[in-house]
């Protein structure tokens, strides 16, 4: 982190990359006080470990699953819902102006996924088919909007 110290992006994308840190928090404090200018923009994306198949796998296979990639992807070290990731942006002082749900049916590529099934379910199952959500946020007190 200390080659990019007192330097000033002015876009930060963080795209699934903060389930793989130790201490997620730590990299945004640093990003957000030490390399960024004061309206510079951060977009995140994280995995929704809400989805229906964490449920699924826990509660019938009474296992965690582990997968080369996606939600479950074994390199995972922390795991979000959206109430999660908020709390994380936030307690580093963003204000999340805008969030993306990113919808699938199965975690996996699957022909079902954006198909009449899954927009048929949406209203019912809601988050629990939220594959992934995209944040976008400034620090707080910024416009940015």
């Amino acid at each position: 982190m200390e080659r990019y110290r007192g330097k000033s992006f002015d876009a930060v994308i963080c795209g699934d990359v903060l389930e793989h840190l130790r201490e997620p928090w730590t990299l945004l404090k640093f990003l957000i006080n030490e390399a960024t200018t004061p309206d510079a923009v951060f977009i995140v994306s994280l995995p929704n470990v809400a989805h229906w198949s964490t449920l699924y796998n826990v509660w019938f296979r009474k296992t965690w699953p582990l997968n080369s990639r996606g939600i479950h992807d074994r390199t995972h070290l922390r795991w979000f819902t959206e109430q999660d990731a908020r709390r994380l942006l936030e307690s580093q002082g963003l204000i999340i102006n805008h969030v993306e749900k990113k919808y699938r049916l199965f975690e996996t590529i699957h022909p079902w996924n954006g198909g009449r099934l899954e927009r048929l379910l949406r209203p019912f199952l809601g988050s629990l088919l939220v594959h992934q959500y995209v944040f976008r946020a400034v620090k707080a007190g910024e416009k940015g909007d």
